[in-house]
């Protein structure tokens, strides 16, 4: 059977082939008992121990045939040296004149004893008897050179033998390999010897289904048709889900959950990604009194159970996961204390677990909490947002002070000025004739300016 996969547009190929074996029957897993008889007993073993038990059971055949190879060569090499001191030093000679068969074997074994050290034996009643088969023509036509090359042959095999003993693993991988090298012609390989990667269920699986919020009803889900988009998720995925009363759970992606209303956070809940998001949290008691701020990780969890991120008889103030960011403080309002609201960062406070106590921002009373309103240049304040000022209207501009030289600039304008400025003339007072009648000077003040003279 051969079936052919068309892909749409934009699918690719090693995705589908994962697709597949996660979610069809393209692979299938068989579990079977290896039960086999060992030493008369029924056993369940695997492959690796049975594998384990031949391969020792291997090399002590190995061995044994090694060693009985190797007394079978001391055996030849033996037998081959008595004959050659027979033949060649002519102990046959002795038996010449000797009428019994005991006294034969006794002459035979007499001839041998000078040559004790080459023999490296104690000679028996067999190894005479032996020499005493080999016929005449035999001794006649003896190659001693040919003699001598067969027993150099036997012992390169003897030392060949001793090598394989003392080495039994390598000479064991090797027997192996010469048997697969020889069935290798007759009995070809059907399989094919490749290695298998795991196929993860929930990363084949795609992130097609959009997971919605609404903020008016509380609700989240799949199956939620109104309020806000928040991200796609898989039917394998699971949601870490942080309400407004600082309880949290790690729950399945659900067709429609009611989560309550101002949820402050939700994410895909894996392990590896949240282990590099600090949760940020600012607390106060139920009863009021100063705020304190926790920062933590979340790690572990059981699934559908509620976990506190503030700690018992406490509300959540503010929340957030960015790693820096501003947060103002509104304080109540006390006698001789004009700031109120403080501004405070996030990222001056150190991470600590997730079963510690928040650090104290103030041991003022706080009232509320809010994130810092940037202000942008196109805004109508042109200065940033600052802690505890309130927007103040606009100041007239202040006069500003003149330095010496623009002094002299504007006492000269003044001079020129009157200098231009047209001079009354006065009108002819009566007089007689040509001569002028002069005002009669009264009070202190003409009498003074009378009496100063004019500057030269």
């Amino acid at each position: 059977v051969e079936i052919e996969i068309k892909l749409a547009r934009g699918e690719y190929s090693n995705e589908t082939i994962d697709a597949l074996y996660a979610f069809t029957q393209c692979e299938q897993s068989i579990s079977c008992n290896l039960l086999v008889i060992k030493d008369g007993i029924p056993t369940i073993m695997s492959v690796s121990e049975v594998l384990r038990y031949h391969a020792k059971k291997l090399l002590a055949v190995l061995k044994m045939e090694l060693e009985l190879e190797i007394s079978e060569l001391l055996d030849e090499l033996h037998a081959r040296t008595l004959e050659r001191i027979f033949i060649e030093e002519r102990v046959y000679k002795a038996i010449e004149s000797k009428k019994t068969q005991e006294t034969v074997i006794k002459a035979v074994i007499q001839g041998l004893v000078p040559f004790a050290a080459e023999i490296k034996r104690d000679v028996t009643v067999e190894d005479v008897e032996r020499l005493l088969k080999i016929p005449i023509r035999r001794i006649s036509l003896y190659d001693i050179e040919r003699a001598r090359s067969e027993m150099e042959r036997i012992k390169s095999r003897l030392k060949e033998a001793r090598y394989n003993l003392a080495h039994l693993k390598a000479y064991g991988i090797g027997f192996l390999k010469g048997i697969a090298d020889k069935l290798r012609p007759a009995w070809k390989r059907k399989t094919r010897i490749t290695s298998f990667d795991k196929v993860d269920v929930k990363e084949a699986a795609r992130r097609d289904v959009a997971l919605r919020y609404d903020t008016q009803t509380g609700y989240l889900g799949k199956s939620v048709s109104s309020g806000d988009f928040l991200f796609d998720v898989s039917p394998f995925d699971r949601l870490l889900v942080i309400r407004r009363n600082g309880l949290y759970s790690v729950i399945e992606v659900p067709e429609k959950l009611y989560v309550d209303r101002d949820m402050r956070h939700c994410a895909l809940a894996d392990k590896d990604s949240l282990s590099s998001v600090i949760f940020s949290a600012v607390y106060q008691a139920v009863a009021g009194g100063p705020a304190h701020i926790k920062r933590c990780h979340i790690e572990q969890w059981i699934t559908n159970k509620d976990y506190s991120l503030v700690p018992d008889g406490s509300r959540l103030l503010y929340f957030t996961v960015e790693p820096r960011k501003t947060f103002i403080v509104t304080f109540a309002q006390k006698t001789r204390i004009k700031k109120n609201d403080v501004p405070f960062r996030v990222e001056n406070y150190d991470v600590k677990g997730l079963k510690a106590q928040g650090v104290r921002l103030s041991p003022r009373e706080v009232v509320s909490v809010a994130d810092r309103v940037e202000v942008s240049l196109f805004s109508d304040s042109a200065d940033g947002f600052d802690a505890g000022k309130k927007p103040t209207s606009a100041r007239k501009p202040a006069a500003t002070k003149k330095s010496p030289a623009t002094k002299k600039i504007a006492v000269k304008l003044k001079k020129s000025a009157k200098a231009k400025k047209p001079v009354a003339t006065k009108k002819p007072s009566a007089s007689k004739g040509n001569e002028v009648i002069k005002k009669p000077i009264g009070g202190l003040l003409d009498k003074a300016s009378a009496k100063k003279k004019p500057r030269e």
